[in-house]
């Protein structure tokens, strides 16, 4: 029994030493190598030509291992030289004592330190794209540690942000655009909800937003009503609150993550352009491209915002920045007052937040986002405020109005972010979603705040911007704000008005003809003369005004009303001038000579002129009420009113023939009167004809 355990000890031992001898690692498995890992260096963004630091820890059973000799050695080298490209470029290289090879160190042994590391600098090559270093130890137990380093260009980043950011705007104005001109005349409709109470009136404001896109357009908007008189103070006081709330409706859709359909949509809005002929699926198409090219620009945006996530440089500048609620806040307010659209501000936020930080964090969190939606809130004031410059003082006060809202809410909840940023948290979904739920709940608060206190709001407004004696401002029109021709129906509803208080000053100048020779006053034939400098100066108002709309995309039916409106402004400026410097001219020496028309002459002028008159009030009247009957009553005059003319003038050359004194010696003062007249009708016909053209 000894003997044979004897003999089994020797067994093992001879098969442990063969195993030593054939198998040295199987036998010495109880003492494992070295192992190696990277401590920093890995996995980082560093600009082209950059220089990093390289660490990487050895350890032997988890501890670290000091004078362990380290190689490093380059693996991938986008900027190293190729045999078959003929470029220049600077490879990447280590950075160590002594000389440097033209073609970089390549290679290079480090020994540890006490604590394990082996520490070596290498500076990336000079083309953008990924570097891959090696380092390994000897008697290496496991696999070589590999940094992976990306590179890239700052201007290079900063175009393609600024690309993305502008393809993004481009794609919500488009949107904006094609809906608004889609809308049309419905924009009027809306418009009718604004008297009706608070309520509805936030309503409104909602659904002009979502239309507009742009909450900042649509106080521009509001501001240009009030300016025009198309609203008082107190009705926009409600929709101001409601833009507030629907410009989160483009950030809700902001938070969807649809950037891979992206191109899609904008396939599809192109066959609906180039492929149909139905006017609405036309502008359908051009909201796809619009929606297509927004989240293409969020996704561009994105992308050029992954390499800065793992950028030390910007990431401590973000932390820094942020870190402080205020700074954030501040930040924002100025970008968004720069590139006047806060969605854009808050989608930079969210696409900074779909980016994950060197801790495994997101790069912004929900408490760093949340002052940011505060600063773009505020910060969107800035392009009402602009368009309030020049405007009357109402309109300074929707502007004024506007800002007191948002910066009495982002004040209010400066002080509740805490509660705010739990009550996101809580409402789940990633973090792009949880700063679209923060934008929302901001602004739904604050209008429901706000919105039983709009009386006291329009009151202290008026106390901030009391009303003052105007000076007396030199004649000008009223209706023509610039700030509502990105709204075709609205701004030729506008331009009907202005045009109205042209037409209703040339026919009293034709009213002025025959007073002037019954009058025979001097000072009311000057007065009746300076009269068309008024119509000078609104039909060079309108004309470029309708220029300006006509910049803008119109469909048929708004096309046919502002080239009617163009067509009429022209006749009445001709029919003024026909007056001014023509007929009421002549009455200057009717009285400087004291002259008189025989009675039967003087009788047939006024019977003429009467009904001259009568024709101009009556193209008026047609035109303010858009009356065709009355257009086309005034077409059928024509004929009589040349046999009228005709007739008066073989009457007239039968008292000459006769030898009545006062014939001869007010022959061409007569002659004049009625050929004068004649034109005038003739403009008057035309606005009739221009008014029954516009409905065939």
């Amino acid at each position: 029994m000894a003997c044979g355990s004897i003999r089994i000890q020797i067994l093992s031992a001879v098969s442990f030493l063969a195993l030593s001898v054939f198998f040295p690692a199987a036998a010495h498995s109880a003492d494992p190598g070295p192992e190696i890992s990277v401590r920093s260096g890995s996995g980082i963004f560093e600009m082209v030509g950059g220089e990093i630091l390289l660490q990487a820890e050895v350890t032997r059973e988890g501890r670290p291992q000091g004078r362990a000799p380290v190689t490093f050695w380059i693996t991938q080298d986008p900027a190293k030289p190729s045999k078959l490209k003929k470029e220049k470029t600077s490879p990447s290289t280590f950075l160590v004592e002594g000389e440097i090879p033209e073609g970089g160190q390549r290679e290079y042994t480090v020994l540890t330190n006490d604590e394990g590391l082996a520490e070596i600098r290498y500076r990336l090559g000079s083309k953008a794209g990924s570097y891959e270093v090696t380092a390994s130890v000897e008697g290496l137990s496991g696999k070589p540690a590999l940094f992976v380093i990306e590179s890239g260009r700052l201007i290079v980043l900063v175009i393609t942000l600024l690309g993305g950011l502008g393809m993004f705007i481009f794609g919500m104005n488009l949107m904006g655009d094609s809906l608004q001109t889609w809308a049309g005349d419905r924009m009027r409709s809306i418009l009718g909800f604004f008297t009706r109470n608070r309520v509805v009136a936030l309503v409104s404001g909602v659904i002009i937003t979502f239309i507009l896109q742009s909450s900042s357009a649509c106080t521009v908007l509001l501001v240009g009503f009030v300016n025009s008189g198309l609203m008082t103070l107190a009705q926009t006081i409600g929709v101001i609150l409601g833009a507030d709330i629907g410009t989160t409706l483009t950030v809700q859709l902001i938070a969807f993550d649809v950037g891979q359909f992206s191109l899609l949509f904008v396939f599809l809005g192109f066959v609906f352009i180039f492929f149909t002929k139905k006017e609405s699926l036309n502008y359908l198409g051009r909201v796809l491209i619009g929606f297509g090219l927004l989240f293409y620009g969020l996704k561009v945006m994105g992308n050029s915002m992954k390499p800065l996530s793992h950028y030390q440089p910007f990431t401590d500048t973000l932390a820094r920045s942020t870190a402080n609620p205020l700074m954030g806040l501040l930040a924002s307010t100025i970008l968004t007052a720069i590139i006047q659209s806060s969605a854009a501000t808050i989608a930079i936020a969210i696409g900074l937040a779909m980016q994950v930080g060197p801790g495994g964090q997101p790069l912004l969190g929900i408490e760093q986002a949340i002052p940011i939606i505060f600063g773009a809130n505020i910060g969107t004031c800035a392009t009402a405020i602009l368009a309030s410059f020049g405007t009357s003082r109402n309109a300074k006060r929707v502007a004024l109005a506007h800002t007191m809202f948002k910066i009495c809410g982002v004040i209010i909840f400066m002080f509740l972010l805490g509660p705010l940023s739990r009550i996101v948290v809580s409402l789940g979904g990633s973090v792009s979603r949880q700063i679209a739920n923060a934008h929302t709940i901001f602004n739904v608060a604050m209008a429901l705040l706000f919105l039983p206190f709009t009386q006291f709001f329009g009151q202290l407004i008026l106390k901030i911007l009391p009303e003052k004696k105007e000076k007396a401002e030199a004649f000008g029109p009223l209706y023509l704000a610039s700030d509502l021709t990105r709204t075709p129906a609205l701004a030729l509803e506008q331009t009907k008005k202005e045009l109205e208080r042209l037409a209703d000053i040339a026919d009293e100048m034709s009213r002025s003809v025959l007073e002037a020779f019954r009058r025979k006053d001097p000072s009311f034939v000057d007065s009746s003369i300076q009269e068309f400098h008024k119509i000078e100066v609104l039909e060079a108002a309108i004309r470029p005004y309708l220029a300006e709309i006509g910049g803008e995309e119109m469909n048929p039916e708004v096309t046919r009303a502002a080239v009617t409106l163009m067509n009429i402004s022209n006749e009445y400026l001709q029919m003024g001038r026909v007056i001014s410097q023509d007929l009421l001219p002549l009455a200057e020496p009717f009285i400087s000579h004291n002259l008189f028309f025989s009675p039967e002459g003087w009788s047939q002028l006024q019977d003429y002129g009467a009904k001259v008159t009568d024709n101009v009030s009556d193209s008026t009247r047609a035109f303010k009420e858009n009356d065709l009957a009355l257009a086309e009553r005034i077409t059928e005059r024509k004929p009589g009113m040349i046999r009228l003319e005709k007739e008066y003038t073989s009457d007239h050359f039968e008292r000459l023939r006769q030898g009545h004194s006062e014939a001869v010696e007010t022959s061409t003062l007569h002659m004049a009167l009625i050929g004068g007249l004649r034109r005038v009708n003739s403009f008057a016909t035309n606005i009739a004809y221009d008014l029954l053209e516009q409905q065939q």
